[in-house]
């Protein structure tokens, strides 16, 4: 099956790599999975943070989303081309 066209890890390395897509898409589902339990986490115990109106609510949000991003960046970087592992 080709990589979708949509969404995902769409790179040129990913693209040209079947392989290679599927196994950054995995491990990308896996980390924005811990960085919203993260949030949620936060959220849960600390409800005021989840009502919209604090800078501080918007923090825990963008924090483990871009920090998900970063290490899908480094182990796109880092995963060898293919099956290797």
């Amino acid at each position: 099956m080709a990589p979708n066209k949509l969404y995902g890890v769409r790179t040129a390395r990913t693209m040209a790599d079947v392989q290679l897509w599927y196994r950054v898409n995995r491990f990308g589902g896996w980390v924005l999975i811990a960085a919203a339990a993260a949030s949620i986490a936060i959220y849960l115990s600390m409800p005021q943070l989840a009502s919209g109106r604090s800078f501080l609510g918007l923090i825990v949000f963008l924090v483990p989303l871009l920090v998900a991003l970063a290490a899908i960046a480094v182990y796109l970087r880092k995963v060898p081309p293919g099956g290797d592992t």
